[in-house]
């Protein structure tokens, strides 16, 4: 996420930082802010890491610098943290 917001491409900026205030959202500092705010049920940040992981798969597609092998690298890290995941749930 760091490397793509660092980049600053137009096209995958807004994907890269919406995985980013996500992820940042379901940080042990962020949920006792979080947990304060008006209808706090809604901010519940853990419903939206699905989410946050294909917005940074989108981003990771729309960059079109990216070469093939560093996406196919990313895209198989992915896959396997998901796998590894599934099992857990």
């Amino acid at each position: 996420m760091l490397l793509g917001l660092l980049a600053l491409h137009k096209r995958t900026v807004p994907g890269f930082l919406t995985c980013l205030i996500i992820f940042v959202g379901t940080t042990f500092i962020v949920l006792p802010i979080l947990s304060v705010l008006p209808m706090s049920q809604v901010f519940w940040m853990i419903r939206f890491i699905p989410m946050a992981c294909v917005m940074f798969f989108i981003a990771l597609l729309y960059w079109d610098e990216l070469r093939k092998i560093s996406l196919t690298l990313f895209l198989l890290l992915i896959f396997l943290d998901g796998f590894v995941s599934f099992s857990y749930v």
